[in-house]
């Protein structure tokens, strides 16, 4: 980066990123550890604080970037597929929500 922007530029880039790549999964886990806990006292009533989705990304994260970027991508790979999973169960509750509230409201008319 300093060969192209020059040496000041490249430093200030250099230092940006080093603030940013620490901060950026922090705001993530946080924003995705609200989330959850919005869903499931909406959903199920149970109460999982956010600092503590936080916590066990954060250390779910560190263990991984640890143990080399092999073991973090299978842990991607086998996320993935979780996510996957679960959102097609999702989308096929939904699916058969709708039917049968579709075939509800035929029987009354």
């Amino acid at each position: 980066m300093s060969r192209t922007v020059g040496p000041r530029a490249g430093f200030l880039t250099a230092w940006l990123f080093f603030l940013y790549s620490a901060l950026s999964p922090a705001f993530s886990l946080a924003m995705m550890g609200w989330v959850l806990e919005s869903a499931l006292r909406a959903e199920f009533g149970i109460a999982f604080p956010w600092w503590l989705f936080l916590t066990l990304g954060a250390a779910f994260t560190s263990w991984a970037t640890y143990r080399r970027i092999e073991i973090s991508a299978a842990a991607l790979m086998v996320l993935c597929l979780l996510e996957m999973s679960i959102m097609s169960k999702t989308l096929g509750r939904e699916r058969w929500l709708l039917a049968a509230g579709a075939a509800a409201r035929e029987m009354v008319e």
